[in-house]
């Protein structure tokens, strides 16, 4: 039997932990030969290629930095080498720190923003420049709970997440004419290390999310409905698996 990415050929961002890793299953698991990218942890990446191997499917982990110019040119070459084309861009790497805005560091801000916001608009940039980025291809990003709300305590994090929603609908409009899809998952609390890290209370459960806190596996599944044929009438949407809190888009 046939999956939903039968064909298709993704690169993903982050994908050795958290949603990026759950991204890359199932995906793998759907049909799709992934490559994916990781900024560090060579035993995690291993592991992932490792699994998406004894599914079948064909895998290449990247170790790079987003945030880095010569580091996304090098990715999308040994991407586009390993796999012989891309069809569907996934940005699901990113990091936060928590803090009060006037203490907030300036290394920290620019650092968290590069990440987050710059590296995913260097990685759909390379793509288009390249082509691979062509008519019937989809791009999905990754925001936030946070992108339409904010934090409190999370200025650089909720900044990132609420620009790249609006990435997404601009380029969306922008490339509606090439047929090239561009959308964005924006979850809610999703038990992953970062979330552990920064806001362990949420993993308690909270009445604003009645539906609790998701596995990234959960969260997966948005990716691979955005990506698939079922996706093939949305565009510029933000879809928003926020455990049943009512967010205004």
């Amino acid at each position: 039997m046939e999956g939903r990415l039968s064909g298709r050929k993704a690169l993903v961002t982050g994908g050795d932990s958290g949603i990026g890793r759950a991204v890359v299953l199932a995906f793998a698991r759907q049909g799709a030969d992934v490559a994916f990218v990781y900024n560090s942890d060579d035993r995690s990446a291993a592991a992932t290629a490792g699994e998406v191997e004894e599914i079948g499917r064909r895998c290449r982990a990247i170790r790079a930095d987003v945030g880095s110019e010569p580091d996304v040119v090098r990715v999308w070459q040994e991407a586009l080498g390993a796999l012989g084309g891309i069809d569907v861009l996934v940005n699901v790497a990113g990091v936060e720190q928590r803090g009060a805005w006037e203490d907030f560091a300036l290394d920290d801000w620019e650092r968290i923003l590069r990440t987050n916001l710059t590296g995913s608009f260097l990685m759909i940039r390379e793509g288009l420049r390249r082509g691979a980025l062509r008519k019937g291809s989809r791009v999905v990003n990754t925001g936030s709970i946070q992108g339409f709300e904010g934090s409190a305590d999370d200025p650089a994090y909720s900044s990132s997440k609420g620009a790249i929603h609006a990435m997404t609908k601009s380029l969306a409009k922008y490339l509606v004419d090439r047929r090239i899809l561009v959308n964005c998952v924006s979850p809610g609390p999703v038990d992953t290390p970062m979330l552990r890290d920064q806001t362990p209370k949420l993993l308690a459960g909270s009445e604003q999310y009645p539906l609790g806190t998701a596995s990234p596996d959960q969260i997966a599944q948005s990716y691979v409905f955005l990506a698939s044929a079922a996706g093939d009438c949305f565009t510029g949407t933000i879809l928003a698996p926020t455990a049943g809190k009512v967010v205004a888009s």
